[in-house]
């Protein structure tokens, strides 16, 4: 990464962020006591253990750090051995780990699919009940899924879900 004077952030493969966004989206994902912005559908996040059967829930982040009519932007933690909850993937997304480990992915009903070390920037675009990756070498996941940490370190992402078309799907 380098810091470019007109005061936007080069973070990789072509992509540039305003400053005063990545500002604003790392200053939030620091601040864990903040209060998260609401969103209505998204319910309660329901708690999953591998090998169960667990109920759904919207949640695909730790908490909203910001929302506005194109996208949706989570900060996700997730420490050594805790499990997310069993959610459905609605929006074509992307995350960057900002603090990389090893996950190991579940279906729907607890069973066991993948691991892999989660870092870097990776893409997903929804495919009827399968995760597409775009960026990154994962095979097609299960669009419902939970996740487990197991790696030896607390894991952080920013996840940004896109609510509208990308120009190049226009």
């Amino acid at each position: 990464s380098s810091w470019c004077p007109w005061g936007s952030l080069k973070i990789g493969a072509g992509m540039r962020v305003a400053f005063s966004t990545w500002s604003f989206l790392l200053l939030r994902l620091l601040d864990r006591t903040g209060t998260a912005i609401p969103s209505e559908d998204l319910g309660e996040p329901k708690p999953c253990a591998p090998g169960q059967d667990c109920e759904i829930d919207g949640f695909v982040g730790s908490r909203v750090i910001f929302e506005d009519e194109m996208v949706r932007v989570w900060n996700f933690t997730l420490p050594p051995g805790g499990m997310t909850s069993l959610h459905r993937h609605d929006l074509d997304y992307h995350f960057t780990a900002i603090t990389p480990t090893q996950l190991e992915v579940y279906d729907q009903h607890g069973k066991r699919l993948f691991d892999f070390r989660a870092e870097g920037t990776m893409g997903f675009k929804v495919k009827g009940e399968f995760l597409e990756p775009t960026v990154g070498t994962l095979p097609p996941t299960p669009r419902t899924h939970s996740a487990l940490n197991i790696g030896s370190n607390d894991y952080y992402e920013i996840l940004t879900e896109q609510k509208t078309p990308q120009k190049s799907e226009l």
